[in-house]
Parts: structure tokens; sequence; C-alpha cells
């Protein structure tokens, strides 16, 4: 499978605007979510076997994103769950989740594995609300609120790949 069979997007060609200063949250016992996946290696849409699209590079607050993970190999692979993502906003200390939680629990993933055959994998379309970035099988809250800037989906099993767009608030 080639990468010009594949439709979408995988960045906006322009560089973003300035990045968000801080991504500081005021709720008490936030911790925000850790990146799951080594910082300087997370390649934009493609890792030789499998390729991340979105169906656009700009939202508004409230759009539905259409994301999708296709293996591009020849060969059945095994990924982890489809909740294994994170979403991110640049900002002047680099890209953070949006996403955490409040109390004392650990961020913790059950270490399963997914078959893949070759093809469409996962599919995940997210409305870009504070409400719709977290997945249902996770008890996380998105602080502070959504802001307009330059975000990136990160599906980190594996060989992290990862997606960006900008959000206008």
């Amino acid at each position: 499978m080639t990468e010009r069979q594949l439709s979408g997007h995988i960045r906006p060609a322009e560089s973003p605007e300035s990045p968000v200063k801080d991504l500081s949250c005021e709720k008490g016992n936030f911790t925000r979510h850790p990146p799951m996946y080594d910082e300087g290696s997370v390649p934009w849409g493609d890792t030789g076997y499998v390729s991340l699209r979105i169906d656009g590079t700009a939202f508004e607050y409230g759009d539905t994103a259409q994301i999708t993970l296709t293996n591009t190999s020849d060969s059945t692979l095994t990924l982890g769950l489809k909740y294994m993502y994170q979403i991110e906003l640049l900002t002047e200390d680099g890209w953070q989740d949006v996403r955490g939680q409040t109390g004392d629990d650990e961020f913790q993933y059950v270490d399963m594995g997914t078959e893949a055959a070759p093809g469409e994998v996962f599919e995940w379309s997210l409305r870009l609300t504070e409400d719709g970035v977290v997945p249902g099988e996770k008890d996380f809250t998105v602080c502070p609120e959504l802001v307009s800037g330059r975000y990136r989906f990160v599906y980190w099993t594996a060989t992290p790949v990862a997606v960006a767009f900008d959000l206008q608030k």
C-alpha cells in the first residue's frame, strides 16, 4: 500500500502561529497526562508500517475530526488498544497533553494488543470539545479549557505516530 492511496492530511503546511504561553490548571490535585513515548522520536504521519491521517488541518471548536490509523504493511501487526493516544497542544514548553486527572491515582493502561491486518485499523471521531477529546474508557479531564492553537494527536503504542491540526475557539 502506498502513501498516495491514503486520503487525509498529516499536518498543516504552514508553521503554527506562536505557541500557547502557559498550560496551567487551577483544579486542585490535577496531574497532566505525561508523554507515553520518547518525545524526540514521533514521526509525522508514517512509520513505515502504519500511517495516521486526519480529514482536515483547520477546525473550529465543536467540529469533529476524523482520524484514521492504517496498517500499510503487507503483514498482520500487533498494536495497542484504540484509546492509547494523546491530544497535545503546542506550548512554549513543547507539546503538552491537554488532558489529565485529579486524585492520587497513577496513569494506567492495560498491556494488551490488537491484531491488525493490512488496511484500516482504527478510526477516531473526536469532537473538539473538552468532553469530546476524552476517551470513554478513561477518567480524564481537560484542564484548562481548550484554546486556539496547534494540536497534535499521537497514537503512541509500538512506534508512536502523529498528525496535527489547528483549532480556532
